[in-house]
């Protein structure tokens, strides 16, 4: 019987990255990110039979990334896989090797606009991009849910 939950391939090298990466970096005020650490899995753990787990696993790993992402753009790059993986592991996305290749094309993505915000030295261009990704985004599952409903509510196709 396997009880290692996938979640964990995810959580572990959070956890393990950001104490090392606190550690590493010395910011300051460097309490925030494992206290917020703390918090993600907290709320990771108790909201186990929630319904909506996923909003507050996202609403308490946004915060954990923005604490990661102002000691290192690249910590809250890491932090942002991790959160992301925690998040569709825990409602079984990343099961089939399609799911985890887009969950790939995910992670490439964000490096490439984190390569993007880190050479341009401007916020504007990185924030244009990121919003018409998202833009794009939005359209094409506004499109696939609509023909989802179509098709199963008895349209023509």
């Amino acid at each position: 019987m396997n009880t290692f939950l996938p979640e964990f391939r995810f959580l572990v090298p959070l956890a393990a990255g950001i104490i090392a990466i606190t550690a590493y970096v010395r910011p300051e005020i460097w309490y925030p990110a494992p206290a917020l650490l703390l918090a993600f899995l907290g709320i990771y753990a108790v909201s186990r039979s929630w319904p909506d787990r996923g909003f507050y696993l996202v609403c308490s790993g946004v915060l954990l990334i923005t604490a990661a992402g102002a000691m290192n753009l690249w910590a809250g790059l890491f932090t942002v896989w991790m959160v992301a993986g925690t998040v569709c592991s825990s409602h079984g996305i990343l099961k089939n090797t399609p799911d985890f290749h887009s969950f790939l094309c995910f992670c490439g993505i964000t490096t490439a606009v984190a390569l993007l915000v880190k050479f341009s030295n401007h916020v504007v261009l990185p924030l244009s991009v990121l919003t018409a990704g998202f833009l794009i985004v939005l359209l094409v599952q506004s499109v696939r849910i609509y023909q989802f409903k179509k098709q199963y509510s008895g349209g023509v196709s």
